[in-house]
């Protein structure tokens, strides 16, 4: 499913509202998630906020391996979500889980 983006009364991202989004999803047996598409208040989303996205979601997601999938337009925060936020996060990101980055399900490895 193509998820979205939940936000706090004060318009921050609210990241755990997000990561039980995507463990009920996996527990509902989705197949992997989209999420940061070109649609919807993605476009709206600062890198940082798109890269803490993506690295929720791997994390939430690795309790019932799925891929995540994420927009064109979060190249960059992917590849920040790999190095910037240090070993632990790089970690998260690499293989079994694949983050796929645009329409192309080549996927890119973290």
């Amino acid at each position: 499913p193509i998820m979205a983006t939940p936000f706090r009364p004060d318009e921050a991202v609210d990241l755990d509202g997000f990561r039980k989004a995507v463990r009920f999803m996996a527990a509902a047996g989705a197949d992997g998630v989209t999420i940061t598409g070109v649609l919807g208040e993605s476009n709206r989303l600062t890198d940082a906020e798109r890269e803490s996205l993506i690295v929720t979601a791997v994390h939430a997601a690795r309790t019932a391996p799925r891929p995540v999938l994420t927009g064109p337009a979060t190249a960059s925060a992917a590849a920040g979500a790999a190095g910037a936020g240090g070993e632990r996060t790089a970690a998260a990101l690499r293989p079994p889980l694949r983050v796929c980055v645009g329409t192309s399900h080549a996927g890119t490895f973290a």
